[in-house]
Parts: structure tokens; sequence; C-alpha cells
């Protein structure tokens, strides 16, 4: 087949068919089902070659981190990887045990770059609240991160890492995932990376190796490419580096190696285009936002009422007064915030809240409190006043009540209306001939 005037190989098309529909997949697809998506894809990033976003820096970057990374573990036999791997594996399992065992986290990202600009810090902080209130409504965090984290690796997982011990990852990543137990989900907090919102789904003090050798060998792939990045550098000290250098390592690449090579720089193009073309327009236009809004209120009723605000503990009923004087005037984006820096700033003896949107069963406080439902509030004797602020709504009444999920729908209407542009513009030749036996394999 050709796509936008780029020929694709059978074995190109086949790669990604199946490995899109192997066992575990989110969803399985015909050949004429993935075809359909596999076009869009190959014309997003036709677009973006167009667009010349192959050659921004950080598009470079980490494709050419992920070429050497990929050429390396072809050079490295897998029996001398897998002895590798075990010697690590042996090595780490009781020092793993003493500093809280392993985890497997899920996450949904929200990446922020450290020199964000206001507005951006704004837009994200909005977006990740936006996810948790959903999640607080009993919204699923699987779906949720397989269509909003910014963490596209684990993202088509919906959000499910691997697992990871102490010293692995971001200190504020671990911190907030080892605080925990499974099944338990964090408030959003932030890292270097953005805003992140964790789901711990599993904790063991030991591992099988089978379970961890994949991690392990790229560890050992990871170590034996600075090895040769150190030694290579010292090539370059004396002498330039031959012309046959690099075609001998992509030659040494196996087939499934190209095309893992071919999908890792193909995502970092869609993901540049997309967000160019899809993410920028409908984070950075709010007046259109709040017209898509307007124009479709109707299909985000909900069908039970929600209590829009916070419940809270404290000491005093001055601290109760004072929270509420706090935000009787403020945007509802900056109560969390604003309690935050008034109370628990400095404080050892931090007050336990939460702001949100919350229905019947979310929130024992609120369930007594606002909808007038039995329940038992669990108390903390340091903190005796238990009350609530806010105002219990029969439907959303503004944006802000259901952003993220008029933040998708506007996003998935820009991306039809895209994509139909892009099959306008640039033709696609199928080989039904070749296709047929593609499903018959």
């Amino acid at each position: 087949m050709t796509i936008g005037g780029q020929p694709v190989r059978r074995s190109e098309f086949a790669y990604l068919y199946h490995k899109n529909n192997a066992p575990g997949a989110v969803e399985s697809l015909t050949v004429d089902e993935f075809l359909s998506k596999f076009i869009d894809y190959k014309l997003k990033v036709r677009a973006a070659r167009e667009a010349h976003l192959d050659t921004l820096a950080s598009v470079k970057r980490i494709h050419d981190a992920d070429r050497g990374q990929v050429a390396i573990s072809a050079t490295i036999g897998d029996a001398d990887r897998d002895a590798e791997a075990r010697q690590v594996y042996a090595a780490m399992q009781h020092k793993v045990a003493q500093m809280g065992g392993w985890i497997r986290p899920a996450q949904i990202l929200i990446r922020l770059n450290q020199r964000a600009t206001k507005w951006q810090e704004i837009a994200a902080k909005r977006r990740v609240d936006s996810l948790y209130s959903v999640l607080q409504r009993g919204g699923d965090f699987a779906s949720l991160a397989h269509r909003y984290s910014d963490d596209r690796e684990s993202a088509l997982n919906g959000g499910l890492m691997t697992w990871i011990r102490r010293g692995q990852t971001l200190k504020e990543f671990e911190d907030q995932a080892y605080s925990l137990q499974p099944g338990e989900v964090s408030r959003p907090f932030m890292s270097p990376l953005g805003w992140h919102i964790i789901r711990l789904w599993a904790r063991q003090s030991t591992l099988p190796y089978d379970s961890l050798r994949a991690s392990l060998v790229r560890m050992v792939d990871q170590r034996e490419l600075r090895q040769q990045l150190v030694a290579t550098e010292k090539r370059f000290a004396t002498s330039r580096q031959t012309p046959t250098e690099k075609p001998i390592a992509e030659s040494a690449l196996t087939p499934d190696r190209r095309n893992l090579l071919r999908e890792y720089e193909e995502g970092l193009l869609v993901c540049a285009i997309r967000d160019r073309v899809i993410g920028h327009r409908s984070t950075q236009n709010e007046q259109k936002l709040s017209a898509y809004f307007k124009k479709h209120k109707k299909q985000y009723r909900w069908e039970q009422p929600r209590f829009k605000g916070v419940a809270f503990h404290v000491k005093f009923k001055a601290d109760a007064k004072k929270i509420k004087a706090l935000l009787k005037r403020a945007s509802f984006t900056t109560w969390e915030t604003l309690i935050r820096t008034a109370f628990n700033g400095k404080s050892e003896d931090e007050i336990p809240f939460v702001v949100g949107y919350f229905k019947v069963g979310d929130n024992a406080l609120i369930d007594k409190a606002i909808f007038k439902q039995p329940a038992t509030i669990v108390r903390k004797a340091e903190f005796p006043i238990a009350e609530v602020y806010g105002k219990k709504l029969k439907a959303p009444k503004t944006l802000d009540d259901v952003r993220s999920q008029v933040l998708a729908d506007y996003q998935d209407e820009l991306e039809t209306e895209w994509v139909s542009a892009l099959r306008d513009k640039y033709p696609v030749e199928i080989n039904r001939t070749v296709l047929a036996t593609i499903s018959h394999e």
C-alpha cells in the first residue's frame, strides 16, 4: 500500500496489526478495522514530517537515544544479557525487600515543562484537578490514563507501569506511590515532570526473576550502551568516526527491532503533531471550549446530584470560619491551593480536607451533611470539628464542572475534522490482494 505517497511494506503493517491484537490487548480488531486506524496514523506521520517536526531537537534527542538503545541490544548476545540480568537480580533482592519491596503503580501524567508559562501552569493544574474529580466520581482509572496521560508508553496499558523499587525513579513519585495501599489513588502531586495521579495496583516484598526479566535486560542494555558511548567519545578525541560505523549498527538490527525503532520514531512524531494541531487549539482557546460546552450542555447532565465543595476537619470553630471566609469569593479551582497555603504550609499537623465533586457514597461527611444519608464519620481526636462548604448541584453549571469530559469530546471533534482533512489532502492506495493474506495468517 501507499499512504500519502509513501510506500508501506506488508511486514510493517503485519507487525503492528499482530502486536495490537496480541492476547490482553485493549480491543481486538479485524484487519479492515485496524487498516482504518493505521491509515489515520500514517497520515499524521506524513503531516508531521511535512511540518518538519522530525527536525525538532526534542524529537531528535529522544529518537537518537532510542536508536542507540535498540541498536545496542542487537549487538549483545541473548545468553550473555540473560546471565548478566540474573546477576543483577540476585544482588538486588535482599536490598529491595529491606527498602519496602516492589510496587506496581499506574499513573496519569500531565507533563509540565520546567519553563512553562503561568498560563500553561494554570491549564495543567485545571486538567489534573478535572481528571481527579472524575476519578472521585467513580471514573475508570485505566480509561482516563489511556486517553489523557502524557506518559504514552504506560497510557497504552491503562497507565499501568512495570514493577519498580525505591531509587529507580523520581523521589516525589516514589514517596507518593509507597504511601499507598493496593487499590488506593493518590491526590494530584507534582514532580519535575509535571502533575501525577497514581493508583497502586500491587505490592510484594520479592518478585520471581521471570516477572522482572524484561526490565533487568533493559538495565543491562543501558549499562552496555553507556560503556560504548564512553568508548566512542574517546575515539572521537583522536579520530573522526568512519562512515561505515552507523550502517554496521543498523545492519545488525533484526526485522522486529527495525520495526520497533520505526514505531518509536513515528510515535514521537504523532504525539508532536497532535499536540500542535489538537492539544494547543483545545487548551489555549478557552472561548471556543466554552462555546462547545454551551452548544452541547444537555449531554453533560448527571444521573444524580453532586456536591461541589470541600469536606474538612479542623481543631477549632474559628478555623472552620476562616476556611469558609477564605473560599467565599475565590474561584473553585483555587480552593485546594488556598487551604493548603493557609493551614498546611508550615504546620506539622496538616488538616485533613478534600476538594472536589461528590455523589452519594463518595464521602461519609458529605453524605450526612448534604445528602442526609446515614453515615459513620470517623473523627480524629486532634481535629474534632468536621464541616463541609460548597453547594449542591443538580446539573453542571459551568465548564469547570465537567471540564475533562468536555475537553475530551472537543478534542475528538477537532481530531475527526483534522483526519478528514488529511484524507482529502493525501492519496491512499491499498493492495487488497496483499492485505487479504494477512487476515489468513
